[in-house]
């Protein structure tokens, strides 16, 4: 019988927690600030706030996201409140997407599950979570899986283009 959690990673749940505060921080200067410009102060203050808010709304989710197996009983949570008690036959189907690279200076490959119940999905990442492996497995076992390759149409024709050639 399994039992496990998966929960955001330990140092992604540390970076994320000192960014929101320093984001927190960062109004508080930006708001002090704002006082001694006067009229203009309202337009600065107003697109500061909104400007920190989208910031930590983008991250939360990933915060407050985890679910815990408990045999066929699943429990998924989001944003710390909101919980969902399913069983594992409510579980429609799951997508196991490979081959997926982060974007920006630092290309990092990761794969990600998307897990479709009840009308909704949830997904998690094996860089962003703890037990996603125990996971994919679990879901592997219960013939839950659908694998679906991420990588874009051009590194896909790149790759048969070369495997092609090595024949």
């Amino acid at each position: 019988m399994d039992s496990f959690r998966v929960r955001t990673k330990t140092l992604n749940f540390i970076l994320i927690v000192v960014s929101m505060a320093f984001m927190l921080y960062l109004l508080k200067m930006m708001l002090r600030i704002g006082q001694g410009l006067g009229g203009a102060a309202v337009m600065y203050e107003v697109v500061t706030v909104l400007i920190i808010i989208t910031f930590i709304a983008l991250m939360l989710p990933g915060l407050g996201k985890s679910i815990v197996v408990d045999g066929n009983d699943i429990i998924i949570r989001r944003y710390f409140l909101f919980s969902e008690d399913i069983a594992l036959y409510e579980v429609d189907h799951c997508d196991l997407v490979t081959g997926l690279t982060t974007r920006g200076r630092i290309h990092r490959s990761y794969n990600e599950l998307r897990i479709y119940y009840n009308g909704y999905k949830i997904s998690f990442t094996d860089i962003g979570y703890a037990n996603w492996d125990r996971l994919v497995e679990y879901m592997n076992r219960n013939g839950k899986i659908n694998h679906v390759d991420g990588r874009s149409k051009f590194q896909k024709y790149i790759d048969d283009r070369f495997n092609n050639m090595m024949k």
